[in-house]
C-alpha cells in the first residue's frame, strides 16, 4: 500500500477498511473478492473516475496486494490518486473480462474460492457469467 498523504482519508483509515474486508473474506473461507461497483472501489481505494461506465475492478486477495483492472486511459488516475501499487490495465479494443480471469489465475493464493459483487449495474450478467468456470 502506497502512503499518499494526498487523499481524502488518511492511509491508516485506508487499511482499516481493507483489513476489515479481509476479515469477511476470511471468515467466509474465500481467497478473494472482485469489486466493480465504483462506490465500493471507491471507499476501499480513493480511486474516483468519470470513466466509470467502462469496467473496472479491484481484486482484494486475502494475503496479497490488491490489484485494480481498468482501462489503460485511466491507468494514470490508479497510480496518481489512490494508494493501489499494482495495477493491470486494458486497451479500449481489449477484453477486460479476459484481462479480469488472467489476473485472478496469476495469482497464487486465488483458486476456486472467490466472489464476486453481482448485484450492481456496472457488472452486467455477460460480465458475470464469462467469469464463471465452466
Amino acid at each position: 500500500m502506497k502512503n499518499r498523504e494526498d487523499m481524502t482519508f488518511a492511509p491508516e483509515e485506508y487499511q482499516a477498511r481493507l483489513t476489515a474486508l479481509r476479515a469477511r473474506i476470511e471468515e467466509r473461507c474465500l481467497d478473494a473478492v472482485v469489486i466493480t461497483d465504483p462506490e465500493n472501489i471507491l471507499y476501499l481505494t480513493d480511486y474516483q473516475t468519470t470513466g466509470y461506465s467502462f469496467f473496472q475492478a479491484l481484486i482484494v486477495p486475502l494475503d496479497q496486494e490488491p490489484i485494480m483492472i481498468t482501462r489503460a486511459m485511466e491507468e494514470s488516475n490508479v497510480i496518481e490518486r489512490t494508494w493501489v501499487e499494482h495495477s493491470r490495465p486494458y486497451p479500449d479494443t481489449g477484453d477486460a473480462i479476459q484481462m479480469l480471469v488472467e489476473t485472478c489465475v496469476n495469482l497464487t493464493s486465488v483458486t476456486s474460492a472467490s466472489a464476486m459483487s453481482v448485484t450492481v449495474t456496472f457488472s452486467p450478467l455477460i460480465s458475470r457469467t464469462s467469469f464463471t468456470p465452466r
